[in-house]
């Protein structure tokens, strides 16, 4: 299926200047009436765009009315472009093009202004061919339509309606048709009739269909608008409703298997989900199985109560892996308190719908106290979690080990698993009472293991918890305690200089930061203005480096970095030095529990030269800082310049591991920079490339610069000239 670019407005922008005799070289300039299809060809003696040849045509608009120009290629792929020349100089609006030999392009505009608009169309990829164009009259651009009440439409090009909503109202919008693939946007109108989307969906329903859950943030009046995905059109249905109320739960007894069938008619949740609730009637301190299964789709189970009308969730399951259940069937494990507990059933994903089973048992011999175990430091423990342990009220089965400990003294326990996410906790008191004082998942390094180290706040006896992260998880386990040295009381600090790249080990023994992560630190010297990057790397770690003006725990970060590394879980800081004067950066784990051997290096980014100069073929890298200019509101950007003659391609790529970037090309004069072309992520990943064409012979300026006004960093820009 073949996609129709369609792009709707109502302000021409002028990103594109072209002088009268440009299009005007052609030797006649057909009229377009609107309604009628003219049939031309661009043949090799056409008049050329930069080194492209192509056609232009004329057509009479009103301002204020619709209108719909479509351009349909046999052999080539078309590129509309419409504007308007005024005082010799032609301002388009650049409307795309289509996709591959054959394909159609769109374009819906309301001129702001009356009079005569010019139509220049090319191929792509420069090609001669036939094709047919049209400019007809769009009417009406959109429909009301009442909240709860459905709308059928004939759809050709696209179709907007209008509704008006109050704040905070969860509304559910969907468009269907047998004939077509729909594609539903919602946003609003702006006075100029431009459609300003919000959100959109295209197979978010069953099969073809789309459906939003929509939240409108103040009271006013909204629109949606319908199109298809490829050249295609018909006949379809859009309807906005509010979700009804979730119907009363189903109670059910132990041991018997119920069912139900999630549909389009089922209410909805607050994220657009069907859901349905039962109600599971229990016995004080007995422990039940619930599991969830279905055939028809991913399942997904909740454990809750309703509070002020409104639903919590107490715990959930998506895939229990369970013996007797399938790789996307769930189970939840619960105590019964004597009186009726709520369960949701839905799909992991909201568009799924389908048949399902429930069913609740009753687990034989389930302890209504933990197994208690003394553990010394120094000591293992191998043991196994299983379906008759006491479960705390989450419907996790856990046990307990104690250990003591005097005041200060830390402590390290660390948990293995191969059968389960591990999870330590560690409290003082004992079963579901207990106070916990501290916890963790995954602090091992080791894929799912846990390890917590602490300091015994006072001299007493200290309760382990020991569970599986997830409320069905039982098997074999191992336990260990050990002593740890007493932290150094003051960071390890050591100097290093620019140029210079230092190794160092984290270890339970350095200094602990009030948060409980061990860190050290390295001191330079930098003057005000100085660029400066900072790496921080480790096979053994997560990454984290800040840099400030003082020492110790109570440092205040000017400035500090994750991931900025672009390799998995490194960390780099480029900024420019506010003042001249000494500088610390602290070197830690991201997660409290975490050691291990790093590395880390100092460089100096050198400063800009004057005129910054693209030279085709030579990639250039700087560093994007708090110092660099800026316009108002806008993030700081780096202008670079080149020469280029009439016709002249080039591309330019702009890169950054530590920001999304954005590329602009255009003409400077006078301190004012007037936008060519641009882009955004059409490179790898966030990175932006485009495709370029002199339009005349001189001077034409690159700008780089982050999306986000608060990304900094450093980037790479290439400009390679195409043949």
């Amino acid at each position: 299926m073949r996609r129709m670019r369609i792009i709707s407005g109502g302000v021409l922008v002028a990103v594109l200047g072209l002088t009268e005799g440009c299009a005007a070289s052609q030797p006649s300039m057909p009229r377009l009436t609107p309604g009628k299809t003219v049939e031309a060809r661009i043949s090799s003696d056409a008049p050329l765009l930069g080194d492209t040849p192509f056609r232009s045509f004329r057509f009479q608009a009103n301002a204020g009315e619709r209108y719909l120009v479509t351009a349909l290629g046999e052999a080539i792929s078309p590129y509309l472009r419409i504007g308007r020349n005024i005082a010799g100089v032609t301002d388009f609006i650049l409307a795309g093009g289509g996709e591959g030999t054959g394909s159609r392009v769109a374009y819906l505009f309301t001129p702001k202004t009356s009079g005569e608009y010019l139509i220049v169309l090319n191929d792509t990829e420069g090609r001669t061919g036939n094709f047919s164009i049209a400019v007809t009259r769009a009417g009406d651009a959109s429909q009301p339509l009442t909240i709860g009440e459905p709308m059928a439409g004939n759809l050709t090009v696209e179709a907007i309606h209008r509704f008006r909503a109050t704040r905070g109202t969860q509304l559910v919008i969907t468009a269907r048709s047998r004939e077509f693939d729909t594609v539903l946007e919602v946003g609003t109108i702006t006075e100029e009739g431009v459609f300003i989307p919000t959100d959109s969906d295209d197979d978010g329903g069953d099969g073809l269909n789309s459906r939003l859950w929509f939240v409108p943030p103040v009271d006013g009046m909204y629109a949606l608008r319908v199109t298809g995905y490829g050249e295609s059109g018909g006949s379809y249905m859009v309807l906005v409703s509010e979700p009804g109320p979730a119907a009363d739960p189903t109670v059910f007894q132990p041991e018997t298997t119920v069912g139900g069938e999630l549909t389009d008619a089922t209410p909805l949740n607050e994220e657009g989900s069907p859901v349905e609730d039962w109600a599971l009637q229990t016995e004080a301190n007995v422990r039940y199985r619930v599991s969830l299964w279905s055939n028809d789709f991913d399942t997904y189970l909740i454990a809750g109560r309703m509070e002020a009308g409104r639903f919590v969730e107490l715990d959930t399951n998506d895939d229990a892996r369970a013996g007797d259940l399938g790789p996307t069937d769930s189970r939840l494990f619960v105590t019964g308190t004597g009186s009726p507990m709520l369960f949701r059933v839905r799909a992991y994903s909201s568009d799924e719908r389908g048949r399902y089973s429930l069913e609740a048992t009753r687990v034989p011999d389930a302890r209504l106290t933990p197994v208690v175990t003394d553990l010394a430091p120094g000591e293992s423990h191998s043991a196994e979690l299983t379906q008759s342990d006491a479960i705390l009220p989450s419907g996790h089965a856990y046990r307990e080990y104690r250990i003591r400990a005097t005041a200060g003294e830390r402590l390290e326990v660390v948990l293995h698993s191969d059968e389960f996410d591990a999870w330590l906790g560690a409290g003082l008191g004992s079963g579901p009472s207990m106070t916990e004082l501290f916890s963790d998942d995954d602090g091992a390094g080791n894929g799912t293991d846990a390890r917590l180290v602490f300091s015994a706040p006072t001299t007493g006896e200290y309760t382990i918890r020991v569970r599986a992260y997830g409320s069905g998880g039982t098997g074999r386990y191992t336990i260990r305690a050990a002593r740890l040295p007493q932290p150094r009381r003051e960071p390890v600090v050591e100097t290093i200089t620019f140029g210079q790249t230092r190794t160092g080990e984290l270890t339970d023994v350095d200094a602990l930061l009030p948060t409980g992560h061990s860190y050290r630190e390295y001191r330079f010297r930098a003057t005000a203005g100085q660029r400066v990057d900072i790496r921080l790397s480790s096979d053994d770690f997560d990454t984290w480096v800040a840099v400030g003006l003082s020492s110790g725990p109570d440092m205040a970060e000017l400035f500090s970095n994750d991931d900025g590394g672009n390799s998995g879980t490194d960390s780099r800081l480029a900024f420019a030095a506010p003042i001249a004067g000494e500088y610390t950066i602290r070197v830690r784990a991201y997660s409290a529990s975490s050691k291990g051997r790093y590395s880390i290096s100092l460089s100096e980014v050198p400063p800009p030269p004057a005129v910054r100069r693209l030279e085709p073929g030579v990639p250039v890298s700087d560093l994007i800082t708090d110092l660099d200019r800026t316009l108002s509101g806008s993030p700081p950007f780096h202008d670079w310049t080149f020469q280029a003659k009439q016709g002249d391609t080039f591309v330019i790529t702009l890169e950054s591991e530590d920001f999304d970037t954005v590329v602009e090309v255009g003409r400077s004069s006078s301190g004012y920079f007037a936008v060519l072309d641009s882009n955004d992520d059409s490179g790898d990943d966030l990175n932006s490339r485009l495709t370029f064409i002199a339009p005349e012979d001189g001077a034409y300026t690159v700008r780089a610069r982050p999306y986000s006004n608060s990304s900094r960093g450093v980037y790479t820009l290439t400009l390679r000239r195409r043949s």
